[in-house]
Protein backbone atom coordinates (compact mmCIF):
# COMPACT_ATOMS: atom_id res chain seq x y z
CA UNK A 1 0.00 0.00 0.00
CA UNK A 2 2.82 2.19 1.10
CA UNK A 3 4.73 1.58 -2.69
CA UNK A 4 0.97 2.56 -4.20
CA UNK A 5 0.96 5.73 -2.47
CA UNK A 6 4.38 6.63 -2.94
CA UNK A 7 4.20 6.07 -6.53
CA UNK A 8 0.65 7.97 -7.16
CA UNK A 9 2.39 10.57 -5.24
CA UNK A 10 5.61 11.01 -7.13
CA UNK A 11 5.43 13.29 -9.25
CA UNK A 12 3.63 15.68 -6.50
CA UNK A 13 6.56 14.99 -4.27
CA UNK A 14 8.96 15.48 -7.05
CA UNK A 15 7.06 19.12 -7.69
CA UNK A 16 7.46 19.98 -3.70
CA UNK A 17 11.16 19.60 -3.89
CA UNK A 18 11.37 21.35 -6.91
CA UNK A 19 9.69 24.29 -5.96
CA UNK A 20 11.38 24.54 -2.82
CA UNK A 21 15.10 24.07 -4.32
CA UNK A 22 14.28 26.86 -6.15
CA UNK A 23 12.96 29.26 -4.17
CA UNK A 24 16.11 28.39 -1.77
CA UNK A 25 18.43 28.89 -4.65
CA UNK A 26 16.43 32.04 -5.84
CA UNK A 27 17.03 33.40 -2.31
CA UNK A 28 20.96 32.87 -2.23
CA UNK A 29 21.32 34.19 -5.88
CA UNK A 30 19.28 37.53 -4.87
CA UNK A 31 21.63 37.97 -1.84
CA UNK A 32 24.31 37.71 -3.96
CA UNK A 33 23.22 39.79 -5.95
CA UNK A 34 22.59 42.44 -3.83
CA UNK A 35 25.91 42.09 -2.42
CA UNK A 36 27.51 42.76 -5.77
CA UNK A 37 25.80 45.63 -6.74
CA UNK A 38 27.06 47.42 -3.46
CA UNK A 39 30.71 46.81 -3.76
CA UNK A 40 30.43 46.74 -7.74
CA UNK A 41 27.98 49.71 -8.64
CA UNK A 42 24.06 49.90 -8.43
CA UNK A 43 23.50 51.31 -11.73
CA UNK A 44 23.47 54.35 -11.26
CA UNK A 45 25.71 57.91 -10.97
CA UNK A 46 25.75 60.59 -8.21
CA UNK A 47 26.20 63.79 -8.49
CA UNK A 48 29.62 64.80 -6.25
CA UNK A 49 29.59 68.71 -5.71
CA UNK A 50 33.02 69.52 -3.57
CA UNK A 51 31.70 72.69 -2.73
CA UNK A 52 28.23 72.20 -0.93
CA UNK A 53 29.57 71.03 2.36
CA UNK A 54 32.40 72.00 4.79
CA UNK A 55 33.24 70.75 8.39
CA UNK A 56 33.25 73.31 10.94
CA UNK A 57 33.98 71.86 13.97
CA UNK A 58 33.15 68.90 16.30
CA UNK A 59 31.70 68.25 19.85
CA UNK A 60 32.78 65.56 22.70
CA UNK A 61 30.87 63.33 23.81
CA UNK A 62 31.23 62.27 27.08
CA UNK A 63 28.15 59.98 27.10
CA UNK A 64 27.37 56.37 25.56
CA UNK A 65 24.85 55.73 22.63
CA UNK A 66 23.94 59.04 21.69
CA UNK A 67 20.98 60.43 19.11
CA UNK A 68 19.26 63.14 18.07
CA UNK A 69 16.40 64.42 19.75
CA UNK A 70 15.52 67.64 17.67
CA UNK A 71 16.74 71.02 17.36
CA UNK A 72 15.23 74.70 17.13
CA UNK A 73 16.57 77.72 15.63
CA UNK A 74 19.63 77.76 17.51
CA UNK A 75 20.82 74.17 18.77
CA UNK A 76 20.46 70.34 17.75
CA UNK A 77 19.25 68.27 20.81
CA UNK A 78 21.34 64.72 22.07
CA UNK A 79 20.64 62.31 24.20
CA UNK A 80 21.48 59.42 25.43
CA UNK A 81 19.52 55.66 24.89
CA UNK A 82 21.03 54.80 28.66
CA UNK A 83 20.55 58.13 30.13
CA UNK A 84 17.36 59.46 28.65
CA UNK A 85 16.73 61.89 31.76
CA UNK A 86 19.72 63.94 30.36
CA UNK A 87 19.55 66.04 27.28
CA UNK A 88 22.47 67.95 26.00
CA UNK A 89 22.33 71.10 23.49
CA UNK A 90 24.94 71.89 20.83
CA UNK A 91 24.63 75.30 19.70
CA UNK A 92 24.99 75.65 15.82
CA UNK A 93 26.71 79.10 15.95
CA UNK A 94 29.56 77.86 18.15
CA UNK A 95 31.08 74.99 20.58
CA UNK A 96 28.90 75.17 23.40
CA UNK A 97 27.21 72.47 24.73
CA UNK A 98 24.13 73.30 27.64
CA UNK A 99 23.08 70.61 30.03
CA UNK A 100 19.36 70.17 30.59
CA UNK A 101 17.66 67.69 33.52
CA UNK A 102 14.50 66.18 32.81
CA UNK A 103 12.33 65.75 35.61
CA UNK A 104 9.33 62.42 35.38
CA UNK A 105 8.23 61.33 38.05
CA UNK A 106 9.33 57.97 39.03
CA UNK A 107 5.39 56.32 38.87
CA UNK A 108 6.54 57.30 34.81
CA UNK A 109 8.11 53.70 34.33
CA UNK A 110 9.70 53.75 30.65
CA UNK A 111 11.13 50.83 28.55
CA UNK A 112 14.21 50.60 27.13
CA UNK A 113 12.82 51.62 23.63
CA UNK A 114 11.19 54.86 24.96
CA UNK A 115 12.62 57.95 23.03
CA UNK A 116 13.17 61.82 23.38
CA UNK A 117 11.71 64.36 21.23
CA UNK A 118 11.58 68.59 20.94
CA UNK A 119 8.94 70.73 19.67
CA UNK A 120 8.09 73.99 20.15
CA UNK A 121 9.53 74.46 23.76
CA UNK A 122 8.39 71.16 25.05
CA UNK A 123 10.34 67.89 25.49
CA UNK A 124 8.59 64.58 24.78
CA UNK A 125 9.44 60.77 26.26
CA UNK A 126 7.53 58.20 23.64
CA UNK A 127 7.45 54.75 24.63
CA UNK A 128 5.24 52.72 22.49
CA UNK A 129 5.51 49.48 24.40
CA UNK A 130 4.32 51.32 27.22
CA UNK A 131 1.55 53.25 25.28
CA UNK A 132 2.18 56.54 26.41
CA UNK A 133 3.88 60.15 25.58
CA UNK A 134 4.98 62.16 28.38
CA UNK A 135 5.19 65.82 27.89
CA UNK A 136 7.20 68.34 29.82
CA UNK A 137 8.58 72.14 29.71
CA UNK A 138 12.06 72.31 28.09
CA UNK A 139 13.16 75.46 29.98
CA UNK A 140 12.78 74.02 33.33
CA UNK A 141 12.86 70.26 32.58
CA UNK A 142 10.13 69.34 34.46
CA UNK A 143 6.76 66.76 33.68
CA UNK A 144 3.80 68.39 32.54
CA UNK A 145 1.51 65.72 31.17
CA UNK A 146 1.12 62.05 30.48
CA UNK A 147 -1.33 61.59 26.88
CA UNK A 148 -1.88 57.32 26.52
CA UNK A 149 -1.80 56.44 22.60
CA UNK A 150 -1.93 53.18 21.46
CA UNK A 151 1.16 50.76 20.60
CA UNK A 152 3.77 52.31 18.35
CA UNK A 153 7.28 50.89 17.50
CA UNK A 154 8.31 55.01 15.77
CA UNK A 155 6.87 58.54 16.52
CA UNK A 156 7.06 62.11 15.16
CA UNK A 157 5.55 65.52 16.87
CA UNK A 158 2.70 67.25 14.96
CA UNK A 159 1.98 69.66 18.25
CA UNK A 160 2.12 68.62 22.08
CA UNK A 161 -1.51 66.97 21.50
CA UNK A 162 -1.35 65.57 17.52
CA UNK A 163 1.37 62.55 16.95
CA UNK A 164 1.22 60.25 13.86
CA UNK A 165 2.99 56.99 14.87
CA UNK A 166 3.93 53.59 12.61
CA UNK A 167 2.22 50.83 14.05
CA UNK A 168 -0.15 47.66 12.98
CA UNK A 169 -3.94 47.71 11.99
CA UNK A 170 -6.22 44.83 13.06
CA UNK A 171 -4.71 42.95 10.49
CA UNK A 172 -1.46 43.11 11.12
CA UNK A 173 -0.30 45.51 8.63
CA UNK A 174 2.35 48.40 9.01
CA UNK A 175 0.62 51.50 9.16
CA UNK A 176 1.24 55.29 9.60
CA UNK A 177 -1.46 56.26 12.43
CA UNK A 178 -2.99 59.98 13.20
CA UNK A 179 -3.09 60.08 17.18
CA UNK A 180 -5.37 63.45 18.27
CA UNK A 181 -5.40 63.70 22.35
CA UNK A 182 -4.36 59.84 22.34
CA UNK A 183 -7.21 58.90 20.20
CA UNK A 184 -6.64 57.24 16.69
CA UNK A 185 -7.26 59.18 13.48
CA UNK A 186 -6.34 58.57 10.35
CA UNK A 187 -4.48 55.78 8.91
CA UNK A 188 -1.82 55.06 6.18
CA UNK A 189 -0.96 51.96 5.30
CA UNK A 190 2.33 51.23 4.21
CA UNK A 191 4.26 49.45 0.82
CA UNK A 192 5.01 45.96 1.74
CA UNK A 193 6.60 44.25 -2.00
CA UNK A 194 7.39 40.95 -0.40
CA UNK A 195 7.48 40.10 2.81
CA UNK A 196 4.47 42.27 4.74
CA UNK A 197 5.87 42.78 8.30
CA UNK A 198 9.47 43.14 7.56
CA UNK A 199 9.82 44.56 4.35
CA UNK A 200 7.51 48.30 5.15
CA UNK A 201 10.46 49.08 8.32
CA UNK A 202 11.90 52.65 7.57
CA UNK A 203 12.01 55.50 9.43
CA UNK A 204 9.29 58.23 10.51
CA UNK A 205 10.29 61.71 9.72
CA UNK A 206 8.28 65.63 9.56
CA UNK A 207 9.57 68.85 8.90
CA UNK A 208 10.86 71.36 10.73
CA UNK A 209 7.59 73.79 10.16
CA UNK A 210 5.53 70.57 10.36
CA UNK A 211 3.74 71.03 7.52
CA UNK A 212 5.27 67.20 5.96
CA UNK A 213 5.22 63.61 7.04
CA UNK A 214 8.25 61.63 5.58
CA UNK A 215 8.72 57.31 5.57
CA UNK A 216 11.38 56.24 3.91
CA UNK A 217 11.98 52.41 3.54
CA UNK A 218 15.23 50.57 4.78
CA UNK A 219 14.86 47.59 2.88
CA UNK A 220 13.97 48.99 -0.81
CA UNK A 221 14.50 52.20 -3.09
CA UNK A 222 11.29 54.62 -1.90
CA UNK A 223 9.85 57.08 0.04
CA UNK A 224 6.31 58.69 1.13
CA UNK A 225 5.43 62.08 0.94
CA UNK A 226 2.35 63.37 3.29
CA UNK A 227 0.77 66.40 4.24
CA UNK A 228 -0.10 66.51 8.30
CA UNK A 229 -3.68 64.46 7.69
CA UNK A 230 -1.67 61.82 6.05
CA UNK A 231 -3.16 62.78 3.02
CA UNK A 232 -0.55 60.99 0.16
CA UNK A 233 0.88 64.00 -1.53
CA UNK A 234 3.38 61.76 -3.79
CA UNK A 235 5.50 58.48 -3.56
CA UNK A 236 9.36 59.31 -4.57
CA UNK A 237 11.85 57.17 -5.41
CA UNK A 238 15.49 57.30 -4.13
CA UNK A 239 18.57 56.68 -7.22
CA UNK A 240 19.63 53.54 -6.65
CA UNK A 241 18.06 49.82 -8.13
CA UNK A 242 16.76 47.85 -5.11
CA UNK A 243 13.16 47.97 -6.32
CA UNK A 244 12.37 44.92 -4.26
CA UNK A 245 13.90 44.07 -0.27
CA UNK A 246 15.58 40.78 -0.44
CA UNK A 247 14.27 39.65 2.90
CA UNK A 248 13.91 36.01 4.18
CA UNK A 249 11.96 34.48 7.01
CA UNK A 250 11.28 31.80 9.03
CA UNK A 251 8.21 30.36 10.83
CA UNK A 252 8.56 29.58 14.44
CA UNK A 253 5.29 27.59 14.45
CA UNK A 254 5.52 26.73 18.43
CA UNK A 255 5.74 29.96 19.38
CA UNK A 256 3.93 31.37 16.61
CA UNK A 257 6.46 34.00 15.01
CA UNK A 258 7.73 34.76 11.95
CA UNK A 259 11.63 36.10 12.23
CA UNK A 260 13.86 37.20 9.78
CA UNK A 261 16.56 34.54 8.89
CA UNK A 262 19.26 36.66 8.65
CA UNK A 263 19.93 40.50 8.66
CA UNK A 264 18.55 41.90 4.84
CA UNK A 265 20.64 44.40 3.32
CA UNK A 266 20.07 47.60 4.20
CA UNK A 267 19.57 50.53 1.09
CA UNK A 268 18.42 53.72 3.06
CA UNK A 269 19.88 53.61 6.50
CA UNK A 270 19.59 57.22 8.28
CA UNK A 271 17.42 60.05 7.17
CA UNK A 272 17.10 63.58 7.74
CA UNK A 273 14.80 66.41 6.23
CA UNK A 274 14.30 69.88 6.77
CA UNK A 275 11.36 72.06 5.10
CA UNK A 276 12.76 71.90 1.36
CA UNK A 277 15.25 68.80 0.99
CA UNK A 278 14.79 65.08 2.16
CA UNK A 279 18.25 63.81 3.27
CA UNK A 280 19.05 60.01 2.85
CA UNK A 281 22.26 58.31 3.97
CA UNK A 282 22.59 54.97 1.21
CA UNK A 283 24.83 51.85 1.30
CA UNK A 284 24.46 51.25 -2.66
CA UNK A 285 27.36 52.49 -4.41
CA UNK A 286 27.08 53.98 -7.48
CA UNK A 287 28.90 53.41 -10.67
CA UNK A 288 31.07 56.96 -10.23
CA UNK A 289 32.23 56.42 -7.07
CA UNK A 290 35.76 54.90 -6.57
CA UNK A 291 36.40 52.12 -3.81
CA UNK A 292 37.97 54.44 -1.67
CA UNK A 293 35.04 56.90 -1.69
CA UNK A 294 32.77 54.82 -0.90
CA UNK A 295 34.39 53.11 1.69
CA UNK A 296 35.76 55.86 3.68
CA UNK A 297 32.59 58.05 3.29
CA UNK A 298 28.63 58.00 4.00
CA UNK A 299 26.73 58.80 0.97
CA UNK A 300 24.05 61.21 1.41
CA UNK A 301 21.87 62.04 -0.80
CA UNK A 302 19.43 64.58 -1.35
CA UNK A 303 16.17 64.75 -3.01
CA UNK A 304 13.64 67.91 -3.55
CA UNK A 305 10.60 67.89 -1.12
CA UNK A 306 8.44 69.46 -3.44
CA UNK A 307 8.33 66.61 -6.09
CA UNK A 308 11.41 64.51 -5.17
CA UNK A 309 13.79 64.82 -7.66
CA UNK A 310 16.99 63.74 -6.70
CA UNK A 311 19.98 66.78 -6.53
CA UNK A 312 23.25 65.78 -5.01
CA UNK A 313 25.18 63.64 -2.80
CA UNK A 314 26.73 65.07 0.10
CA UNK A 315 29.75 63.15 1.50
CA UNK A 316 30.28 62.48 5.13
CA UNK A 317 34.17 61.25 5.53
CA UNK A 318 34.98 58.72 8.19
CA UNK A 319 36.47 60.29 11.57
CA UNK A 320 39.53 58.50 12.52
CA UNK A 321 38.23 55.23 11.01
CA UNK A 322 34.54 55.56 12.60
CA UNK A 323 32.12 55.29 10.35
CA UNK A 324 29.00 57.84 10.96
CA UNK A 325 26.15 56.65 13.04
CA UNK A 326 23.53 59.02 12.72
CA UNK A 327 22.80 62.53 11.69
CA UNK A 328 20.64 65.31 11.16
CA UNK A 329 19.60 68.55 9.73
CA UNK A 330 19.00 71.97 10.81
CA UNK A 331 19.36 75.86 9.89
CA UNK A 332 21.59 75.49 7.12
CA UNK A 333 24.05 72.85 9.24
CA UNK A 334 24.33 69.17 9.32
CA UNK A 335 25.29 67.24 12.46
CA UNK A 336 26.90 63.54 12.15
CA UNK A 337 27.43 61.18 14.95
CA UNK A 338 30.75 59.39 15.58
CA UNK A 339 31.35 57.19 18.58
CA UNK A 340 31.91 59.97 21.56
CA UNK A 341 31.57 62.37 18.82
CA UNK A 342 29.47 65.14 16.84
CA UNK A 343 30.89 67.11 13.88
CA UNK A 344 29.24 70.11 12.46
CA UNK A 345 29.26 70.74 9.07
CA UNK A 346 27.66 74.16 7.24
CA UNK A 347 25.47 72.98 4.28
CA UNK A 348 26.39 75.85 1.96
CA UNK A 349 23.29 75.68 -0.44
CA UNK A 350 19.44 76.91 0.29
Amino acid sequence: MLIILLIMYKKRFLTLGVCTLSGTLLVVVLFALSSWIMRRGGGFIRKQPSHLIVGTGFFKLNFPKPYFAGADSNQVFVTSWTRRGRLYALALKDRTIDSIRLVVPDTLRFSDAASVGIVSGQFLIGDGLKKQIAVGNLQDGNFADVLNTPFFSSWVTINQKQFVVRTFNDKRENILLQVNSGQPGREFALEHPGDPIFSPDGQLLITPDRSKIIYTYHYFNRFEVLDANLQLLYSGKTIDTIAHPLIKTVEDKEHQMVTMAETPPFVNEQCAVDNQYLYVHSVIKADNETPSIFEQAAAIDVYALKDGSYQFTLYIPDLDGMKMKDFTVSRGYMMALFDGYAYKFKLNFK
